[in-house]
């Protein structure tokens, strides 16, 4: 059974995180940068949870953040940053500085089920 779709919007780790979720049987929509994800979102583009950088080049991920919850303000976001920050919109969960991929994927777990 596939579960998701997830979303996940991160610079650097994208391509890692979508292969780890697939493995697990997710589906997953991966994107590199803030715009790309943006436009999709304002295009239509479905999914139950979210996994967001915040520190993104361009569009940042706080802004993404903000149009996912325009569109679906009970959608559920995971927030990453290598650094600490106080995000403008609450997130059930903030994962800062180095992260694992199976905490990802426990925050994931509580929100689909």
């Amino acid at each position: 059974m596939i579960k998701g779709p997830i979303l996940i919007v991160d610079d650097e780790q994208s391509n890692i995180l979508k292969g780890y979720f697939e493995d697990l049987g997710y589906y997953v929509v991966a994107f590199s940068d803030g715009l790309s994800a943006s436009g999709s979102i304002r295009n239509g583009l479905k999914y139950k949870v979210g996994i967001i950088d915040i520190n993104l080049q361009g569009i940042s991920g706080e802004e993404v953040i903000d149009i996912s919850k325009e569109i679906n303000p009970t959608i559920p976001i995971v927030s990453l940053s290598g650094w600490s920050f106080k995000p403008k919109k609450a997130n059930k969960h903030i994962i800062k500085g180095a992260w694992e991929a199976e905490s990802l994927e426990q925050c994931i777990k509580e929100f689909l089920i």
